[in-house]
């Protein structure tokens, strides 16, 4: 039964979930003790940058397998292995090719020498990360197959074991070190452990090198609306960061980086559990015609919107608190920071309807969205911080998703996804939420 195995899938994503969450969380609070708020902005940038390059050429084969209905199709699986391999190396060589040409565009000019994008280590570091990035493009396409099937118990051990393997050679060589390339080593080891593992943990077929017509055509026909969407998704979630560090100096980056990451425990919690199991399960419900697309997806947001809004109003009330317990003095301005970003989860749950949009075929009602969500944070990024600061500019990220929320409620009345009872209805566990925020802080003040 589907209903019993998204249960399953459900419950071995939230338990990986909360364990890389807390690795990321125990990781950044040993980390900070170790390093200056500019390490952190500079990793912010390299991140931004290599996220940014993949997605630029994203053509969506993992969403092309998973709603495909040849799916486990050998023939299409070498096909798209190939592809991300190629797909991989382009992106290898142009954060070489950046790392060379940065320290020209700060002598033309381009950056300010105060920027973060300035700092010494930047290009070196990026040089370096390259190399991880080629080691992702031969991780097993039968990690898609996994997912695409539900069965995430081998997937997710896989996972969470390259994730603890890079959680101590951080702390480790952080320890030793004391720079940043404990943070540019955890990234690598948790690249090869996982790309080794996909390989020799999962079930399925053996990659080999292939280029076949008919996989070929269908992965471009999927995958031109998801290159678009891809390109707007990317630079609407990274713009913030390779925006404001030609903005801000490192350590000011630095502190956003931090007070976003917290912020993104909960996103990346929803996000994950969205792509992971419920588009996979939107897509078979689809293909199989189970029972009503549109009840089935009501039924799956009606968790997952209740427990982000939950979230959202409990950090709106509590972000400086959490930020002065876990931090030291230097990061307390981020506290500030949290409070704002805190909106941003209200909107991002709103994924769960992009998701849908792709399972039902429909990938260019995505790169609509996408594409307006994008421009949406360009207007308002320097719109606020002209006139706000960092402030504004940090106001910007959080509600920059609004516009493109109005246009999916035009795409959700021709795809019979509306119910606007339902979506005041679940708003009530915002104040639920803020008032928890508020017990917390009494509990933290009566200490």
């Amino acid at each position: 039964m589907l209903t019993g195995r998204i249960a399953i899938a459900i419950g071995w994503t939230a338990f990986a979930m909360i364990v890389t969450q807390v690795l990321r969380l125990v990781g950044s609070l040993i980390m900070t003790r170790l390093l200056a708020p500019e390490m952190f902005g500079v990793m912010s940038i390299v991140l931004s940058v290599q996220i940014t390059l993949f997605l630029l050429l994203d053509i969506g084969l993992r969403p092309a397998i998973i709603q495909s209905p040849r799916g486990n199709d050998p023939e299409l699986l070498n096909t798209a292995w190939t592809i991300q391999i190629i797909r991989s190396i382009v992106v290898a060589a142009l954060l070489v090719i950046i790392a060379l040409m940065l320290p020209h565009a700060i002598e033309i000019g381009l950056f300010s020498a105060d920027s973060a994008w300035a700092a010494p280590d930047l290009p070196l570091v990026l040089a370096v990360v390259s190399l991880s990035a080629v080691i992702v493009g031969f991780e097993s396409t039968n990690a898609i197959t996994a997912e695409r099937n539900l069965a995430l118990k081998r997937f997710t051990t896989m996972k969470l074991i390259g994730q603890t393997a890079g959680f101590f050679a951080m702390v480790l060589l952080g320890i030793l070190l004391k720079s940043i390339w404990a943070l540019v080593a955890s990234g690598m080891v948790s690249a090869i452990l996982v790309a080794v593992l996909s390989h020799i943990m999962l079930p399925g077929i053996r990659n080999k090198f292939s280029w076949n017509k008919e996989a070929r055509s269908e992965i471009a026909q999927y995958g031109s609306w998801v290159l678009l969407s891809s390109a707007a998704s990317v630079l609407s979630m990274q713009a913030d960061r390779l925006v404001l560090g030609g903005l801000v100096d490192s350590a000011t980056l630095g502190l956003y980086s931090i007070a976003l990451n917290f912020a993104m425990l909960f996103e990346m919690l929803a996000s994950n559990m969205i792509w992971s199991v419920l588009m996979p399960a939107l897509s078979e419900a689809r293909r199989n015609a189970e029972e009503s697309f549109r009840r089935k997806y009501f039924r799956l947001r009606l968790p997952l919107d209740l427990g982000v809004i939950l979230t959202a109003g409990g950090l709106f009330a509590s972000g400086p608190a959490i930020i002065q317990i876990l931090y030291d003095d230097r990061y307390l301005p981020a506290g500030q920071m949290l409070t704002i970003l805190s909106f941003l989860l209200i909107f991002t749950r709103y994924t769960i309807t992009m998701a849908a949009y792709m399972a039902l075929g429909k990938p260019q009602l995505t790169a609509v969205v996408n594409l307006i969500k994008c421009a949406g944070l360009f207007v308002l990024l320097f719109a606020l911080y002209r006139y706000f600061g960092v402030d504004g500019a940090i106001a910007a990220v959080a509600i920059h998703m609004l516009p493109a929320v109005v246009v999916m409620f035009y795409f959700n009345r021709r795809n019979e996804l509306n119910d606007f009872r339902y979506e005041v209805a679940v708003l009530a566990a915002w104040p639920v939420g803020y008032g928890l925020g508020l017990i917390f802080n009494a509990i933290v003040a009566s200490f």
